[in-house]
């Protein structure tokens, strides 16, 4: 038997020892050798056997070294990251870096090797106890069959993770996600803490915490509710120290307050009423929900308030309302059971027939309607209203108009003839309401009264309108004689007074004169006051819309009024608002005549002081005038009498002062036709406020820049009425000047030496001198270096002036200053004119008796004829006399037939037609003048009417008349209506020849 062949035994050498073995060996018995045989086959089969566990216990420690190097690695690579994330407070990355490194070391992954964790708001766990979900990409943990984990890398390779190194990764995982789920909920919770902490702090619902009885948390809801202005007075107190000692029900609050508290550590809930007082002891009641709020071993209660205290009111008013009003339903159905008896009553006992119609035909009707149509009550009801109507086509119009009318939900009227019971006819009113106006044949309450007494009425009364229309024209008529037969004579009258004015005349006779023709106009003004306020009254009177200058009518107004106050010493002042637009829409005549009436009236209860007239804008379009005086003043019984016919303050007035008391009427109904408003104020002893307010809107046209013609002139005032000094310097200032005024001479002298001057404006009534002794006193005080002087003077005429020339004055303006006279004047001054011998345009006449009159400026008129035609003589004569004076021949007829006659036998440049005269008025004239062949039909025609309305006027421009005037003619208005028609008109002689 060999030895195997991988352990070859080596060859031993004989010895001493082994000699005797040997000899053995080759003398041995079969026995031995088979001995032999048999142990070396046993110890063969020991070693084999020795051999197998070697290697089995080689194997096993090679397992037991290998089993203890992971386990070696997996406790190293656990130590590590216990130790990575022993410290959780440190900032994730840098958690998260110290896993990775760890993770590196441990596991043996290359270098690339990487993983982020993402943290959510909202952490759940999908699967309890594998916390490797929370690791994203880059990298992805995935099973395998094999039990390995494949992790991909940031470079997209997968490394193999062996279970050891899975547990790593889960340990850390879970290390992370602990710390990760824990600041979550730690954060949510804050977040709920602070929510819910926010949420009763700033909620509007009143809440408060109860610890231990007191209380411990309390918003500001709960705080304005008890009215505590913070929450350390309000904390700290339990529920009965802020509540009266008895509840309303009568139980003292501690001891419900602790029965409630019970009740609520019992139940977990407790809703009821609850009386508290405030911090400044009202009490308020609050509706109180008490929820109980476990915190571990003890329950605090949270208390949530609404103050039911308005609520309850209202619920306590709502129900008293609702006993009020069912106490009045009571009454109202009482009240409506007696009322219904009484309807009844009415109905029964009515004069008017009432029925109640449906489909036509009468439902019911009361005894009225019997009496009415004379028919038996049981008769008519159930009757046909056909019945009453026999004429079908009136019966379906009547029918139709009723029912469209109330389909309309409108009540019908109307009037119809009706046949009665008894086969007469009767005029009756109908008038019917529809019950339901969606069908109103359904049913409708019919009233029906008896017409015959009104129609009647109504024919009475149209012939007593007829008679009132009649007679309204016979006093039309009247009015317009009157009117003609009142102004013929006074024409005569202030015709010839202008005429002596203006011949030679002694100072008494003149005198004579100046009093005779105020005697005329004061005359003319009281015929004019009731003419005028016969056409308001008839309606006649025509209010014009046309363009005007507002300056010529504030003039004109001052003017009927400036020489008169002149007389007895009052000043006259007129102030209006430079901004006013110059040219308005409106009726000047009308406006003119209300500011004359104010203006007159001051000047007869003012005795002294002033009279001013202000004009100035309320609104864009509304100007107001006011009229002031410093006059005897009214009371407030006196003011109620004003603005009313034939009416003054008191009777004695009318005695004292004289006048008819129709000027104010006047004023207000031209105001209330101008769409305006009048009024006044005054007191006793303090004068007067007359106003008026009308709606006039500017002139259409672009609007101009204001000029500055004084631009940078400096001026001086000299006046002792501060009032009429700024009246003055108010256009100057508009106009550019630098204005100063000085109250007496010594303040003008101090100006005068002070700064440049280059005009003063001196009044020629100062109370320590007059104009004349001013300029005096200034010359001796300023010599050569005094400016130009102008004399502001109450007073004009020729004499004047030349007297004021005289005293080294370079101009006279009268006064109230016109804005529109001076500053040209103050131009003229400036650009050195000399204004001597200037006439003075609207200068008011000089009556003074010791001065001589203007002298008469020459005529453009000489050499032209004129034909005039009136049926009385004495205007024929003045008439005459004023067309000589402007240096017209004359001739005269007494009817249109004399007028036709002589225009055929002479040569006319003009005619003057009076209206209203025998024979032939001057209307027909006109129209057969007008007919008439060749040149002489178109010969100017200007009418002279003695009627204070628009009548004669519109019939005779109608007619063809050129012109016209109304008598009595003012010299004036002649001399103008003379300029418009022969200054460009041919000489007679010519338009013969043309002829």
């Amino acid at each position: 038997m060999h030895p195997p062949s991988g352990n070859p035994r080596p060859r031993r050498r004989a010895g001493p020892g082994r000699s005797l073995r040997a000899p053995l060996a080759t003398t041995s018995s079969p026995w031995l050798a088979l001995s032999l045989a048999l142990i070396s086959l046993a110890t063969l089969g020991a070693v084999l056997v020795l051999r197998g566990r070697l290697r089995r216990l080689d194997r096993a420690r090679r397992e037991v070294a290998e089993a203890l190097h992971h386990r070696t690695r997996e406790l190293n690579g656990l130590h590590a990251v216990f130790l990575a994330t022993e410290d959780l407070s440190r900032p994730p990355q840098d958690v998260l870096a110290a896993v990775a490194l760890a993770l590196e070391n441990g596991i043996g992954a290359p270098g690339q090797f990487g993983f982020r964790l993402r943290l959510f708001d909202t952490v759940h766990d999908p699967r309890p106890g594998d916390w490797s979900w929370l690791f994203t990409s880059p990298m992805m943990i995935e099973g395998v069959e094999t039990g390995e984990i494949e992790v991909l890398a940031p470079s997209g390779q997968f490394a193999h993770l062996h279970p050891e190194e899975r547990l790593l990764v889960d340990l850390a995982a879970s290390r992370l996600a602990g710390r990760t789920l824990g600041a979550l909920a730690t954060r949510r919770l804050a977040r709920s803490e602070e929510r819910f902490r926010q949420t009763f702090r700033h909620s509007a619902q009143a809440t408060a915490l109860l610890q231990d009885g007191v209380f411990t948390e309390g918003n500001a809801a709960a705080h304005a509710i008890l009215g505590y202005r913070n929450g350390a007075t309000f904390l700290g107190l339990r529920p009965d120290q802020i509540s009266p000692d008895h509840q309303p029900d009568g139980t003292r609050s501690a001891e419900k307050a602790a029965q409630i508290i019970d009740r609520v550590l019992h139940e977990g809930s407790v809703k009821f009423d609850w009386e508290h007082l405030r911090a400044d002891g009202t009490p308020v009641l609050i509706e109180v929900l008490l929820t109980a709020v476990p915190d571990g071993d003890r329950v605090d209660i949270l208390s949530i308030w609404n103050d039911i205290t308005v609520t309850r009111e209202a619920e306590a008013a709502l129900a008293n309302h609702q006993r009020t009003l069912e106490a009045q339903v009571a009454r109202r159905t009482e009240d409506l059971s007696a009322r219904t008896d009484e309807l009844q009553t009415i109905l029964a006992t009515a004069d008017s027939g009432i029925a109640l119609i449906r489909d036509g035909r009468i439902a019911t009707c009361n005894p009225g309607l019997s009496s009415l149509l004379i028919w038996p009550q049981d008769q008519l009801t159930g009757a046909s209203t056909r019945l009453f109507l026999p004429d079908p086509d009136e019966w379906s119009r009547l029918r139709a108009e009723a029912l469209a009318s109330m389909g309309r939900g409108e009540t019908y009227h109307g009037s119809t003839e009706l046949r009665c019971g008894d086969g007469s006819l009767r005029w009756v009113h109908l008038r019917a309401t529809a019950i339901d106006p969606r069908d109103p044949a359904a049913g409708a309450v019919w009233v029906l009264t008896d017409a015959a007494r009104e129609r009647a009425a109504a024919a009475q009364l149209a012939h007593a309108r007829d008679i009132a229309e009649q007679t309204a024209r016979l006093k039309s008529e009247f009015l317009a004689q009157m009117s003609h037969e009142l102004r013929s004579p006074i024409n005569a009258v202030i015709g010839f007074g202008d005429l002596l004015l203006g011949s030679p005349l002694t100072p008494h006779q003149r005198n004579y004169v100046v009093k005779l023709q105020a005697a005329g106009q004061h005359l003319l003004s009281i015929v004019n006051d009731v003419l005028d306020l016969s056409k308001v009254e008839a309606g006649k009177l025509r209010i014009e819309r046309t363009e005007f200058g507002l300056a010529p009518v504030l003039r004109a107004a001052c003017d009927s009024i400036a020489a008169a106050a002149a007389d007895k010493g009052v000043e006259l002042i007129l102030d209006a608002d430079p901004a006013l637009p110059p040219r308005l829409i409106g009726d000047p005549l009308r406006i003119t005549q209300i500011l004359m009436n104010y203006l007159s009236n001051a000047l007869k209860f003012t005795t002294s002081g002033e009279i001013r007239l202000d004009v100035a804008a309320e609104t864009e379009g509304m100007i107001r005038f006011t009229v002031s005086d410093t006059g005897i003043g009214m009371s407030p019984e006196q003011i109620t009498r004003l603005f009313q016919s034939f009416s003054q303050a008191e009777e004695s007035t009318a005695r004292l002062y004289g006048g008819t008391g129709l000027g104010l009427a006047i004023c207000r109904q031209l105001a209330d036709l101008m769409q305006g408003e009048v009024g006044v104020d005054s007191a006793p002893g303090e004068g007067s406020r007359f106003w008026v307010r009308l709606p006039l809107d500017p002139a259409p046209g672009p609007a101009l820049p204001v000029p500055k013609p004084l631009r940078d002139r400096r001026l001086l005032i000299l006046d002792d009425n501060p009032r009429a000094a700024l009246a003055i310097s108010r256009p100057l200032a508009a106009a550019g000047a630098r204005i100063t005024t000085a109250a007496d001479l010594t303040a003008a002298i101090a100006a005068l030496r002070r700064a440049r001057v280059d005009a003063l404006l001196i009044d020629s009534r100062m109370p320590d001198a007059d104009g004349h002794l001013a300029a005096a006193r200034l010359q001796a005080a300023c010599g050569a270096a005094l400016p130009p002087l102008v004399l502001l003077s109450h007073r004009g005429g020729h004499a004047a002036v030349e007297d004021a020339y005289d005293h080294g004055f370079r101009d006279l303006v009268l006064k109230p200053v016109d804005p529109d006279i001076l500053i040209p004047r103050l131009t003229d001054i400036f650009a050195g004119q000399d204004l001597r011998g200037r006439r003075m345009p609207g200068q008011a006449p000089d009556f003074t008796p010791d001065l001589p009159p203007d002298p008469v400026p020459p005529t453009p008129f000489a050499g032209r004829s004129a034909l005039i035609v009136d049926d009385n003589p004495l205007n024929l004569e003045v008439t005459a006399a004023l067309l000589q004076h402007q240096g017209l021949r004359t001739l005269t007829a007494t009817n249109g037939a004399e007028a036709i006659e002589t225009l055929l036998d002479h040569d006319i440049d003009l005619i003057l037609m009076d209206c209203q005269m025998p024979v032939m008025d001057g209307i027909d004239a006109t129209r057969r003048i007008r007919a008439l062949p060749g040149a002489r039909a178109g010969l100017p025609i200007i009418g002279l009417t003695g009627q204070s309305d628009t009548g004669d006027r519109d019939r005779g421009l109608a007619a063809g008349m050129s012109d016209y005037l109304v008598k009595p003619v003012a010299p004036s208005a002649l001399r103008a209506a003379l300029a418009r028609h022969l200054e460009q008109a041919p000489a007679a002689a010519k338009a013969a020849q043309v002829s």
